[in-house]
């Protein structure tokens, strides 16, 4: 079993060197897909109907609205240098992909500025605005990137006044923004609809993530779990622990067998189960959220 072990890691490595290029560039079109679908939501449902959903974006509406600057460079023009405040003030846990991030999403604002107008339901353009901007924020996030804005302020608020965590100072300047929307359209049902607009948001950021850390927990009692696990490690590349276990009605001592795999290995871990003992007893369960080796680990 340790010669499949360490088969198995060499494997690991070099199919891990062999990947590096092309998740390099799987990243950044990612980066690329999510701010183009976020910038359509803002500029196809917020802009014309003056909805402010918080953060950088809602800003450049307001001053779009009042003064004609395009929403684009006011983004661009606001997120530099919260990012370079980021850099010298928390630390380089930004990173490169954050800085394209923010470019990108400057750059499809402007170029999608003219979308076709839809609807003039505000309902509506709450919910599928804020439903766009969270999909391309989630498929922003799982490369590893952020947009900028005031996430970076609110970190910076976090570190020099602790009384509040980074999220409650992030609901805090979203809140303002919101307010201060409603404040300058005279309309304060446009800040009812801009709070439906962040919730949507919200929502759909966290469906993304959550799909993308979606795992089952498989439990295996079998009285062939060493041939089990032998196989689970060489054709799912997965590690599997051993639990010992008695049975109450048996009497007997065994090795119950817990791995953790992602949604599309579980046909294959119950087939290879099945295949070695068909009598194998198999029990799944949804894990919430899973970080360390061979799991990516997401944003929050």
């Amino acid at each position: 079993m340790k010669k499949v072990i360490e088969k198995n890691k060499r494997y690991d490595i070099i199919k891990m060197i062999g990947k590096k290029g092309s998740g390099g560039v799987r990243s950044y079109l990612l980066i690329f897909g999510g701010t183009f679908i976020c910038a359509l939501g803002i500029n196809t449902f917020f802009v014309p109907s003056n909805i402010v959903a918080g953060g950088v974006s809602g800003l450049g509406i307001i001053v779009q609205s009042l003064s004609g600057f395009p929403l684009g460079l006011f983004v661009l023009l606001v997120n530099v240098p919260l990012i370079f405040s980021g850099f010298k003030l928390i630390g380089g846990s930004f990173g490169a992909k954050t800085i394209v991030g923010t470019f990108a999403l400057s750059l499809f604002l402007e170029l999608t500025k003219n979308t076709i107008h839809i609807t003039d339901n505000l309902i509506l353009c709450s919910l599928f605005g804020g439903a766009l901007s969270g999909l391309g924020l989630g498929i922003l996030f799982l490369s590893g990137a952020t947009s900028g804005g005031t996430d970076v302020f609110a970190k910076l608020l976090g570190k020099y006044f602790s009384f509040l965590d980074v999220q409650k100072w992030l609901f805090v300047i979203d809140f303002i923004i919101i307010a201060l929307g409603g404040f300058t359209f005279k309309n304060y049902e446009l800040s009812l609809y801009g709070v439906l607009a962040l919730f949507a948001c919200v929502y759909m950021i966290d469906f993304i993530l959550a799909g993308a850390n979606f795992a089952k927990i498989v439990f295996i009692i079998s009285k062939e779990h060493e041939k089990i696990a032998c196989a689970v490690i060489k054709n799912l590349n997965r590690g599997v622990t051993g639990i010992y276990s008695k049975g109450i009605y048996s009497g007997n001592d065994t090795l119950m067998l817990m791995c953790i795999v992602k949604r599309l290995e579980v046909s294959r871990l119950k087939k290879i189960a099945k295949e070695i003992d068909p009598k194998s007893f198999i029990i799944l369960t949804q894990a919430r959220e899973v970080a360390g080796e061979g799991f990516k680990k997401y944003p929050e």
